[in-house]
């Protein structure tokens, strides 16, 4: 039939929207790796032949970047600090250098700056270096910063627990310039590189998220469509569906449930009646009572649209499924298709079941006029415990204020939502 053959072709449509948001997450996957190798790069710097990156190549590098770097030096003899600070000042001129003599004050300026390198020594009185770098990985924000530890002859024996501590590379007094240019250059070069592919990978993860975003909305959208085609055969209209779905959201939201399970619920619940796709119109469209042979009819359509949907991997037509099925159990057992009891029920269904409920009454119909906001709360409030889960219909009533906004939004000429 021309209906279900629709059916068929968004279902198609899709599952293959499902796939595309599929191949979205692996490309983050590899967005996420290649950010770790990024900051990892820093780890294998420690002065191996050949590897240096030369002092004009940096200073172009900064200079393009346009942004000053601050490097950081704790030694506790004067002299050790000046000559350091000449030699690495003539780096480059965006170079910014802060030198400490007490560790302790070098530590809480680094808790509240930022540092892109650090030269300390390991011999000083109060704290040595490998104390100030364990005290200084324990910062979130400081866990990657490249540590260059400064040492004399004989010190050797330290350099395992000083790679354990977090450093990164070592010189050994008395210092070279050239070497101390040649491997700050080494690892502010790297440490800029890093920043990059940080910035980079920030930025296509941005991309990834409006694009999933945007296969979201395409997703919502066709969910939509495949609802209004059982709603425009049940003389409904989509104001009534968005309304509905709106409904059941803020009952989830008042009863405490995620940011997450509210936007799968309201995507799911306009699922609710796709069995009554297959509800011959004589049954279906019928202005009047049914009789019992026309009503088992009409109580195929909850296992109907659950087979409809069964089967997803989509976890919004998964819940639609489990919706479709139980949306018309009632909480005292008297429902259908399974006579299922209280909490028996899927919390997700018994949401729907007011809402849908609630929106039925507002909803004119050849058989009977809209009814009012107050009037369908009332009769929920009269049916708690019994019909519908005293929590969802607390929850709506907790929810009043916000219940309006959504009915003014969705109101049609001929409901009358207003109180």
């Amino acid at each position: 039939m021309p209906t279900a053959h629709l059916l068929h072709m968004l279902v198609q449509s899709l599952e293959q929207r499902i796939v595309r948001e599929s191949r979205h997450r692996r490309r983050r996957h590899r967005f996420s790796v290649l950010e770790n190798r990024g900051a990892n790069a820093m780890q294998d710097v420690s002065g191996r032949p050949g590897g240096a990156f030369s002092t004009d190549t940096w200073v172009s590098c900064a200079e393009k970047a346009d942004m000053g770097l601050n490097i950081v030096i704790v030694d506790d003899q004067m002299s050790a600090r000046t000559m350091l600070r000449h030699v690495i000042e003539d780096i480059a001129p965006e170079l910014k250098v802060y030198d400490f003599g007490d560790p302790l004050d070098a530590l809480a300026w680094c808790e509240a700056g930022r540092v892109d390198l650090l030269l300390l020594d390991y011999r000083m009185p109060g704290m040595d270096g490998l104390e100030f770098a364990r005290r200084l990985r324990r910062l979130p924000s400081h866990r990657d910063i490249p540590i260059i530890l400064i040492t004399i002859v004989g010190d050797e024996p330290i350099r395992q627990a000083a790679l354990e501590a977090g450093v990164i590379d070592f010189l050994v007094k008395p210092i070279r310039p050239r070497e101390l240019r040649a491997r700050c250059s080494n690892l502010l070069q790297l440490r800029q590189q890093s920043e990059s592919v940080k910035q980079r990978a920030l930025s296509l993860e941005q991309r990834l998220l409006a694009s999933m975003n945007e296969v979201e909305e395409r997703e919502r959208e066709t969910l939509s469509r495949l609802a209004r085609a059982i709603e425009y055969r049940d003389a409904g209209t989509s104001a009534f569906l968005e309304r509905m779905s709106h409904v059941a959201g803020l009952i989830a939201e008042q009863l405490g449930l995620s940011e997450e399970e509210v936007r799968i619920i309201e995507m799911a619940a306009p699922l609710h009646d796709m069995g009554k796709i297959a509800i011959p119109d004589s049954v279906l469209l019928k202005p009047g009572k049914l009789t019992d042979d026309e009503m088992s009819v009409m109580k195929r359509h909850p296992r109907i649209g659950y087979e409809l949907l069964s089967g997803s991997q989509n976890r919004f037509i998964q819940v639609g499924a489990l919706i479709a099925l139980r949306h018309h159990e009632r909480y005292d057992g008297t429902g259908y298709p399974d006579g299922l009891v209280g909490e028996a029920i899927p919390l997700e269904a018994r949401i729907v079941a007011v809402a849908d409920v609630f929106d039925a009454l507002l909803s004119p119909r050849p058989y009977k006029e809209a009814w009012t906001v107050d009037a369908a709360l009332a009769y929920l409030y009269a049916q708690r415990g019994r019909l519908f889960d005293p929590r969802c219909v607390d929850a709506l009533l907790r929810g009043r204020a916000q219940l309006e906004q959504i009915c003014g939004e969705f109101s049609t000429a001929s409901a009358r939502p207003g109180v």
